[in-house]
């Protein structure tokens, strides 16, 4: 399975959260509460990567009138995408563990 880059492992998190309800603003306003300085141009970039390596699923939602009759792509995570995730995070509990111990 490919390795998820920083960015894409953070967006994804964002997405997760979310429970099926993430779009593209949302997301970037997520990351940047929690601390991470990134574009909104990052996040779209990040999101296609993501799609593309079938991590995500999108779909339209529903036409609002806040945004002029236009519809949103709402994202959320794929089986792959979460599974990605529970991988990332054994790593990261696992590098942590060794911290501290002699080499």
């Amino acid at each position: 399975m490919p390795q998820l880059s920083n960015v894409d492992e953070l967006v994804l998190l964002a997405i997760a959260a979310n429970s099926g309800e993430a779009y593209g603003v949302s997301i970037h306003d997520m990351l940047q509460n929690a601390g991470m300085q990134c574009s909104l141009g990052a996040v779209y970039t990040s999101l296609d990567r993501l799609e593309s390596k079938g991590f995500v699923k999108s779909e339209l939602g529903e036409a609002s009138a806040s945004r002029g009759g236009r519809r949103k792509r709402v994202f959320r995570a794929a089986p792959r995408g979460k599974n990605a995730l529970a991988k990332s995070h054994e790593i990261r509990l696992r590098l942590q563990a060794l911290r501290g111990q002699p080499t």
